[in-house]
């Protein structure tokens, strides 16, 4: 249960809407992401998080339709909690995440529509 392969699990399963491997693994995802919150994941010493791992997560639950509006907060939370840090750790790939989750519909099958 990793944050970035379930953000990608989400943006590749939004591309597929109504194929149900699509809906299964789109719900599991969700589900593994729920528990990950609950747990503490996202709560975590920063020293033991990778921000760009998180906007993976982020990604993929702006994008996809089934993911519930209680994420809208988180999200906000995890773009906030990272903002003064996006240069200190893996500053070649961290701020290219960021400013895709800042803006998730230049991946989403939705933009050219």
């Amino acid at each position: 249960s990793d944050p970035l392969d379930l953000g990608e699990a989400l943006w590749i399963t939004h591309w597929y809407p109504d194929e149900q491997w699509a809906k299964t693994i789109t719900s599991k995802s969700l589900q593994a992401l729920e528990e990950l919150w609950q747990h503490g994941d996202f709560q975590e010493s920063l020293n033991r998080r990778l921000a760009f791992r998180e906007f993976g997560t982020t990604i993929g639950i702006q994008v996809n339709d089934k993911a519930g509006e209680i994420w809208k907060d988180r999200i906000n939370e995890i773009h906030n909690l990272w903002l003064p840090h996006l240069y200190k750790r893996d500053k070649d790939i961290s701020p290219v995440m960021f400013c895709t989750s800042l803006r998730p519909g230049v991946v989403s099958r939705h933009y050219l529509t």
